[in-house]
């Protein structure tokens, strides 16, 4: 062990050769030994051995993380390690044949990026933090490759509806595990206490790791979460206090029953009741009452009118990308802007940011009511580009109903807030309705313009879906990338960007 300390000493490797030759011979080793391992051990099931995600970022643990943390090398020489690490790994498997090797290769990239730019931001006062995330899970990522080998993971049914891999529960149990363990040994002293407190903010955060898990694909997750656990991380030891613990604990549970009963009522499906779950425990739990009414405000009141415009007037459906029903990326494109504004607001705190959130959810509330009273019945309806008659219910189209509803939408915001405004009410409520309102617009042009619009083959009607009268759509007009839950975020962070440069002509 001594001999490798030494060798690996930064001063005493002198060229990129010989730190290559070390990383060749360790990760040659250690996967020689995992594979002897996995087949005189764990063969007995038919499954091929092939490298996936999870073994990459098992040996990345064990190879990069675990004995970087030991020698305690500058970053110069961690960032050189761990790229040529990457870049050999790459080269190995690249002779194996996998399954989406474009997508396998962007997470082995996506991972390494996270690990570099982690260890940019983060003090080296809180190079723990980073440690701590990646030995995670690592460690967590190899528990299950090699149960993998053993066992084939079933099901578990979740109020008698939906069924949820018995993976996503073993994960949250090893990284519950893993990161007590990690904070009685890599945790500085002065935070080093299992305490009740800690117990339940570890519980806490592999919860949420695992529904984040659960909702990413496996290459943004090679960037999520990483990100996701590291803040958290932070957030939570920087606010070590029974108060904090009290107000996270409540928002949890209070984002977790609304997320069931969103399930049970078909207001989400289970994916966008996990995101609303994530969106709701950040933002109730992080910014208490005052920054929860406002967004429970837009959803429980655009959901009933979007139940009673359905039944209204149901024909409008079919030119709308997706049923009332609402999913996960419509959730993240509503509310994701908004719970990272929260997260901001607990590592950077500033006034600037709560207002900035108002107007961001004023301006999804305004084109979502002028949407739904848009449509609620049949009138009218331009295009907002060439003002030609269009449809009801097309991309960039506009009516004086629908212009009414983003008005609506876009007050109703402010004015859920007020109790947090010390001064200036009329000239908040003015400003924050004009920027939801502008929003909404953008949100029409951006429809009108580059979001993509499909013709059906089969009823020659122009809509949102690449699936109509049971056929293919074809390609009409816009971005096939940009689809309706795009432009719905890009109306988000518009919103919030516009409040910026009118606050200061109405001195808000």
């Amino acid at each position: 062990m001594t001999y490798f300390i030494d060798l690996l000493d930064i001063k005493k490797v002198k060229n990129l050769y010989c730190l290559s030759k070390i990383a060749f011979i360790l990760l040659k080793t250690v996967k020689n030994l995992l594979f002897i391992f996995i087949k005189t051990k764990l063969s007995k099931s038919k499954s091929n051995i092939k490298p996936n995600h999870d073994l990459f970022r098992f040996l990345f643990g064990i190879v990069i993380v675990f004995p970087l943390l030991v020698l305690k090398d500058d970053l110069v020489f961690e960032f050189i390690f761990v790229t040529v690490f990457t870049l050999v790994y790459l080269a190995f498997t690249q002779k194996r044949e996998i399954e989406s090797k474009k997508f396998y290769n962007l997470e082995i990239i996506f991972y390494f990026i996270s690990f570099v730019v982690l260890n940019l931001v983060f003090n080296p006062n809180y190079k723990w933090i980073v440690d701590s995330t990646f030995l995670a899970i690592g460690f967590t990522s190899g528990i299950i490759y090699f149960l993998s080998f053993r066992f084939q993971f079933g099901t578990i049914k979740l109020f008698n509806k939906f069924n949820i891999k018995s993976e996503y529960l073993i994960f949250s149990i090893s990284i519950f595990l893993l990161l007590i363990l990690l904070v009685n040994n890599i945790v500085p002293e002065a935070l080093r206490k299992i305490s009740i407190n800690e117990l339940i903010m570890l519980f806490e955060i592999s919860i949420l790791i695992t529904v984040i898990t659960f909702l990413t694909s496996k290459y943004i997750e090679s960037i999520a979460l990483p990100f996701l656990l590291s803040v958290l991380i932070y957030v939570f030891f920087s606010n070590n206090n029974s108060l904090f613990i009290l107000n996270l604990s409540l928002g949890l549970s209070l984002a977790l029953v609304i997320s069931i009963f969103s399930g049970a009522f078909k207001l989400l499906t289970i994916k966008g009741s996990a995101a609303q779950f994530i969106i709701g425990t950040f933002i109730f739990g992080f910014g208490g009452l005052k920054w929860a009414i406002p967004i429970l405000t837009f959803f429980i009141l655009s959901s009933l009118l979007s139940k009673f415009r359905k039944k209204s007037n149901k024909d409008v459906d079919a030119y709308f990308e997706k049923s009332d029903v609402r999913d996960q990326f419509q959730v993240l494109a509503n509310g994701g802007f908004a719970a990272l504004l929260v997260l901001l607001n607990q590592v950077y705190y500033s006034e600037l940011l709560y207002p900035i959130y108002v107007s961001s959810l004023a301006a999804v509330c305004a084109d979502t009511w002028a949407t739904e009273i848009g449509t609620l019945w049949k009138t009218k309806t331009i295009n907002i580009l060439n003002f030609k008659k269009v449809e009801q219910g097309s991309s960039g189209g506009v009516s004086f109903n629908g212009i009414i509803g983003a008005i609506l939408g876009a007050f109703i915001i402010p004015i859920s807030s007020l109790s947090w405004i010390s001064k200036n009410f009329i000239n908040f409520i003015l400003v924050v309705t004009i920027s939801g309102v502008l929003g909404s617009i953008i949100d029409s042009f951006l429809g009108a313009s580059v979001q993509s619009q499909f013709k059906c083959r089969i009823c020659g009607k122009i809509t949102e879906k690449r699936m109509h009268c049971n056929q293919v759509s074809a390609h009409y007009k816009g971005l096939k990338w940009v689809n309706n839950d795009f432009v719905n975020f890009i109306t988000s962070l518009s919103g919030g960007i516009i409040f910026i440069p009118i606050k200061g002509l109405f001195k808000v």
